[in-house]
């Protein structure tokens, strides 16, 4: 989502794909960040992380390194060992395995109302079998992957409807607006009117 940031380690094997956003990227060498964070991880950006990401962006790849660089730089790495630290469970599992990517698929398009009997019927499986084959491909209970879901196409109707929040509460699957609000919360550390509003300072 828009207002969140990918960190990836140095060396870690991955496939990237940007969709209906504008972004960029800052490469760091290894030994400028002293971080644990060794696996891929989303972490909210704040307005000064955003500022200075926006600003690199500004400098020519060829530009010969000088002092005035290295010291943004170090500035920008010292600052990015506090941001990672700060990560929320937004990462969304995908499968090659048919079974669960029905499972992911039927989930999503029914998130409003969607309860595991259902996706069961959808996808002619028992109940058992469904929760020890998502668990076991993707690392999390079906009602983990459903609440994740839920909070992400939240944050995509915050960032790009003008719905209240009790709508877009009723529109992923919640029964009211103190229960969403409380765990949109939990997921990304703040409240979904904070969430709103911060998106819009600059």
């Amino acid at each position: 989502p828009n207002q969140f940031a990918v960190w990836i380690s140095a060396g870690t094997v991955h496939r990237t794909t940007i969709q209906k956003v504008r972004s960029g990227s800052v490469f760091l060498t290894p030994d400028m960040v002293d971080s644990a964070a060794g696996s891929p991880r989303v972490v909210p950006v704040p307005n000064l992380m955003r500022e200075m990401i926006m600003y690199a962006m500004k400098w020519p790849l060829d530009r010969s390194p000088d002092d005035m660089s290295a010291a943004y730089f170090k500035c920008f790495a010292t600052l990015c060992a506090g941001w990672v630290s700060r990560e929320v469970n937004l990462v969304l599992p995908a499968s090659a395995d048919a079974r669960i990517d029905a499972i992911m698929s039927y989930t999503r398009r029914n998130i409003a109302t969607v309860a595991l009997p259902d996706v069961c019927q959808a996808v002619g499986m028992s109940e058992r079998s469904l929760r020890r084959h998502f668990r076991k491909a993707v690392g999390m209970t079906w009602e983990a992957f459903r609440q994740r879901q839920r909070i992400f196409l939240a944050i995509d109707a915050l960032d790009n409807t003008t719905k209240s929040i009790g709508a877009i509460a009723a529109d992923v699957g919640y029964e009211n607006q103190a229960a969403f609000a409380k765990t949109f919360k939990t997921v990304v550390g703040v409240g979904p009117s904070h969430y709103r509003k911060s998106r819009h300072v600059r």
